[in-house]
C-alpha cells in the first residue's frame, strides 16, 4: 500500500531525513518512534504531501507521489500533532466544513458513518471549544476519516490525553486499522507498544530500527531465554547447544542464553536439564522493555 524508498529532506544545511525507506501494507498498525528532532514529523509530512523530498520516491497503492498527488492526497487522512480545529464551530459545522474542502459528494453519508465510527454522537451539536481533550482528539480522527481514505496518518495522537482518553483513542486506531494502513508517532512508548504491531525507530533523520514490536522486546534480532540451575558443567553444555549463539553467566546458577532470530530455546535447554540431571529452578523467555531498546538503538544518534 505504502511503500517509501530512499527519501532524502533537508532544510539548509539540516538533513531531516537521510536515505529513508520503509513499507506498509494495508491492515497494518506502525509505530514511528524518535528522540525530538529525529525528523518524525518531517517524515509523516512528507509521506502525506505537504513537503515534496529532495530525493527519493514515495508510492501509495501503485501510485507515484509526485505524479498524481491530487489523486494521492485524496487516499491520505492527517491528523497533525496540533490538531488545529475552529473551537466556535460545532462538530457537525466543523465536519461538514472539512467535507466541503475534500469535495465529498454523499457528504451526509460519510459524516455520519465517521461520527459512528468515532463515537461523537452525544457531542455532534456542540461547540468544539466546549468539548474534553478527548473529544476533540476524535473530532479531529474523524477529519482525517472523511472521504474514507486508505491511509491514515496520526502525529502524536494521545498527546495531552489521561489515562482513559488515551485508552479510548487507543482502541480507535486498533479498530481503524483492521481495515486501513495506518502510521503514528508518539512519545509514549508504551503506547506504542499496546496499539501497535511493528515499530519504525529513526534517529538522525535515519532509519535505525524497523521490526515487530514482539520481536524487538525480544531483543532486537535474538532472542533470550534466563534459566536457573544447579548441576555439573552447565555452561560447556548450553554453549554446545544447536542454535545458541552466545551464552551469559549473570549470576551464581543463573544464564542467559541467547539465539537468532525469533528461536525459542526452551524446550530444548528443558531437554537437556532431564538429559543431564540438573535442577532446573526457573527458566522464561527474556524480554526488553520498548524504552531499554529504544535508548539502546539511538543512544549513538542524538
Amino acid at each position: 500500500m505504502l511503500k517509501v524508498e530512499n527519501i532524502t529532506k533537508k532544510f539548509g544545511r539540516t538533513v531531516a531525513l537521510d536515505n529513508v525507506s520503509f513499507e506498509i501494507d494495508k491492515g497494518e498498525v506502525v509505530g514511528l518512534l524518535g528522540p525530538n528532532g529525529a525528523g518524525k514529523t518531517t517524515c509523516m509530512r512528507v509521506v502525506a504531501g505537504f513537503y515534496f523530498p529532495d530525493d527519493g520516491a514515495i508510492t501509495i497503492d501503485g501510485l507515484n507521489h509526485a505524479k498524481n498527488s491530487t489523486k494521492i492526497k485524496s487516499l491520505i487522512g492527517y491528523l497533525p500533532e496540533n490538531n488545529p480545529l475552529y473551537p466556535n464551530l460545532t462538530v457537525a459545522e466543523y465536519l461538514e466544513f472539512v467535507g466541503n474542502l475534500k469535495g465529498i459528494v454523499n457528504l451526509s453519508e460519510e459524516i455520519s458513518q465517521v461520527v459512528k465510527k468515532t463515537y461523537l454522537q452525544e457531542v455532534y451539536y456542540k461547540e468544539i471549544a466546549t468539548l474534553s481533550k478527548g473529544f476533540r482528539q476524535r473530532v479531529g480522527l474523524a477529519q482525517a476519516l472523511l472521504g474514507n481514505p486508505q491511509i491514515l496518518i496520526m502525529d502524536e495522537p494521545t498527546e495531552g490525553l489521561d489515562p482513559n482518553q488515551r485508552e479510548d483513542i487507543r482502541k480507535l486506531i486498533k479498530e481503524i486499522g483492521k481495515e486501513k494502513t495506518v502510521l503514528l508517532s508518539s512519545h509514549v512508548l508504551d503506547e506504542v507498544q499496546k496499539t501497535c504491531e511493528r515499530v519504525i525507530i529513526i534517529a538522525k533523520g535515519k532509519i535505525v530500527a524497523d521490526s515487530p514490536v514482539k520481536r524487538l522486546e525480544m531483543g532486537g534480532g535474538e532472542t533470550a531465554v534466563y534459566l536457573k540451575a544447579e548441576g555439573k558443567g552447565i555452561l560447556t553444555a548450553l554453549k554446545a547447544l544447536k542454535n545458541v549463539s552466545r551464552v551469559e553467566k549473570t549470576e551464581d546458577d543463573s544464564y542467559l542464553v541467547y539465539s537468532e532470530g525469533d528461536h525459542d530455546l526452551r524446550s530444548e535447554i528443558t531437554k537437556l536439564a532431564t538429559k543431564n540431571k540438573w535442577q532446573l529452578l526457573e527458566i522464561y523467555l527474556k524480554k526488553k522493555s520498548l524504552d531499554e531498546v529504544f535508548k539502546e538503538l539511538t543512544t549513538n544518534h542524538v
